[in-house]
């Protein structure tokens, strides 16, 4: 199955459950869209180490409107993407 890759902007964050309670479960994401927009539906994505969970938890207010570059499978009609993970922050990046 192909990955594709894509540069999201972070909107948010959920605590994880179980294990992951008291750190990062999911970093919540809008998508770019043509003419310079944003999805309006939010992308719940994942797939981080532990250690990745923990930093970005302790700094997630200074990570609110910053881009995370994500792996995915498509996007689906509700412009979300299906099978989201995250391959890096993309602290050198500006929002797009």
């Amino acid at each position: 199955k192909p990955i594709h890759e894509l540069d999201c902007k972070i909107v948010g964050f959920k605590e994880g459950k179980g294990k992951y309670v008291g750190t990062l479960g999911s970093i919540e994401a809008v998508i770019p869209l043509p003419k310079n927009k944003w999805s309006i539906e939010t992308t719940n994505i994942s797939g981080m180490t532990d250690e990745d969970r923990h930093y970005i938890w302790r700094h997630r207010k200074e990570l609110i409107g910053k881009i995370i570059e994500v792996g995915y499978r498509k996007i689906s009609e509700k412009e979300r993407l299906v099978e989201g993970r995250v391959h890096r922050l993309r602290l050198d990046k500006d929002m797009l």
